[in-house]
C-alpha cells in the first residue's frame, strides 16, 4: 500500500511573504529591518486566499501570493532608499492593521500622555520629538486588546478577528452595531458577567476605535472613511432610581 504524501505548504522565495492556513486562509507580509541597531517592523498586511476562487480572482492563492510579493519587495525597496512613507490608500490596511500600528506607537511613545512625557524627561530617558500627545491611552489599548484578542483576563479573549482582519474600505457601521443582525459586535460583545454587554460598554468600546481611526486619518494622513464617524442610535439608559 503506497504511503500518503502530505502536501507541500505554498510557500514564497521572497522575504516576509508567508502563506497562513490557521484560521483563514492567507498570504501575510511582515516586514522587519534595523536602524541603528533598532528594530523596526511594518504592521502585518493579510491577502485573503479563497481556495475555491477561479483562477485570475483577486483571492486565487497564487494571484494573493503576487500581489503580496509585490507589496512586499516595493516597501523593502523604499526602506533601501530611505523613501518608505505609510501608504495612504484603504485597501492597504485592515482593520488590524490600524490597530496593532497605534499600540506599536504608543509602546514607541510616539503616542503619549503628558504625564508619561514628564515622568520620561524627569527619568533622564529619551522623548521622541515629534509624539502625539492624548489625554489617556487606556481606553484605547484596552479596545484594542479587545478586537486582537490579546486581553489575557475578561470574556472577549478570542477577539474579533472577522473584523479586523477586513480591509479598512470593507468596514460598514453595521458590522460594529446593528438592532437586527446577530453578527454585528454590539450582539457578540460580552460584558464582565459573561453575558451580552450593555449598550454603554458597546458605546466605550466604539468610540474608542473611532478616536484611533480619526488618529489614522488625521496623523496619519490616511484617506479612510471611518464607519463610526456617528453613535447616535447607540440609546443608553443612565437614569437611575431614586428614593427620598
Amino acid at each position: 500500500m503506497a504511503k500518503m504524501t502530505k502536501m507541500k505548504k505554498p510557500a514564497s522565495r521572497v522575504p516576509g511573504v508567508t502563506y497562513r492556513d490557521d484560521g483563514s486562509p492567507r498570504w501575510e507580509v511582515r516586514i522587519r529591518w534595523m536602524v541603528n541597531g533598532e528594530k523596526r517592523h511594518l504592521p502585518t498586511v493579510r491577502y485573503p486566499v479563497d481556495l475555491d476562487a477561479p483562477k485570475g480572482a483577486d483571492t486565487h492563492i497564487e494571484r494573493a501570493r503576487t500581489d503580496a510579493e509585490v507589496y512586499a519587495k516595493q516597501q523593502r525597496q523604499k526602506i533601501k532608499s530611505e523613501s518608505l512613507e505609510w501608504s495612504s490608500a484603504a485597501h492597504h490596511y485592515t482593520l488590524r492593521g490600524i490597530l496593532e500600528r497605534y499600540r506599536q506607537e504608543v509602546e514607541q511613545g510616539l503616542i503619549t500622555t503628558q504625564e508619561d512625557r514628564e515622568n520620561k524627561k524627569m527619568a533622564s530617558e529619551h522623548v521622541p520629538l515629534k509624539a502625539h500627545v492624548r489625554k489617556s491611552v487606556t481606553k484605547e489599548l484596552s479596545a484594542i486588546a479587545v478586537m486582537l484578542g490579546t486581553a489575557t483576563t475578561g470574556p472577549n479573549r478570542e477577539g474579533f478577528p472577522d473584523i479586523v482582519d477586513r480591509r479598512m474600505d470593507q468596514l460598514s457601521y453595521d458590522l460594529f452595531h446593528s438592532p437586527n443582525s446577530t453578527e454585528a459586535l454590539n450582539w457578540r460583545l460580552k460584558g464582565q458577567d459573561g453575558k451580552q454587554a450593555p449598550p454603554g460598554s458597546v458605546k466605550r468600546l466604539l468610540s474608542s476605535l473611532r478616536t484611533i481611526i480619526n488618529h489614522a486619518k488625521k496623523v496619519w494622513k490616511l484617506s479612510l472613511d471611518n464607519p463610526l464617524a456617528t453613535l447616535k442610535d447607540i440609546k443608553i439608559n443612565d437614569k437611575r432610581e431614586r428614593t427620598i
